[in-house]
């Protein structure tokens, strides 16, 4: 074989690598930008993700016949952000209930006291596992979410694991840090709330 015909070879096989890894790239990025940390905690009854898309958002919808979507990035000042108002007439649209708990972010939590922000919490809890133990008002499944899909969400998501599917508390943070809630050093009334939790009176199993 000709030295011309080995350096065309070459040169193919590196545009044929440099194609497909675009393409793994485009995918990832497209996964990302559409469908932020989308995973099921328990199918058919909880789901949690990030901030998705409105076409990531419709179409998760969609696939998992989602009920109820629960935004934590109500904003604690009264005033919701964009997402939230977008999100409500995309839910109202397609007939699915929408609820905007007020967590706050973390730069406006640490606005708060440490008692304030643990009303804060406390309150927004309470309410999430309220959600969870009335299928009839708040139909299943049901989408929770916050800007990552990490912080927040973990703290309810390891409330649910824990009050609703028998886990231990030390099974629901070791998740939690599995699934990127990296800062467990310093103040943070979020990650704290569930380190410090002693349970709730019962409820309504969820169906």
């Amino acid at each position: 074989m000709s030295l011309f015909k080995l350096r065309w070879r070459y040169a193919l096989s590196l545009l044929l690598l440099g194609l497909v890894a675009s393409s793994i790239g485009w995918y990832v990025w497209n996964q990302e930008r559409h469908y932020r940390n989308f995973l099921a905690v328990k199918e058919g009854v909880l789901y949690r993700s990030g901030q998705l898309s409105p076409k990531g958002l419709e179409r998760v919808i969609y696939e998992h016949n989602i009920g109820t979507v629960v935004s934590l990035r109500g904003n604690t000042q009264g005033k919701q952000n964009h997402s939230v108002e977008w999100e409500e007439k995309l839910c109202f649209k397609n007939f699915v209930h929408h609820v905007a708990l007020p967590l706050g972010s973390t730069e406006q939590r640490a606005q708060e006291s440490p008692g304030d922000s643990f009303k804060l919490v406390d309150n927004a809890a309470q309410l999430f596992l309220d959600i969870m133990s009335d299928p009839v008002t708040y139909p299943r499944p049901i989408l929770v979410h916050c800007l990552a899909g990490k912080h927040r969400t973990g703290m309810m998501c390891a409330l649910f694991r824990i009050e609703k599917q028998g886990w231990t508390k030390e099974q629901a943070i070791a998740e939690m840090k599995a699934l990127g809630y990296d800062d467990f050093t310093g103040y943070d009334p979020v990650r704290d709330y569930v380190v410090n939790w002693a349970g709730r009176s019962p409820s309504p199993s969820t169906r």
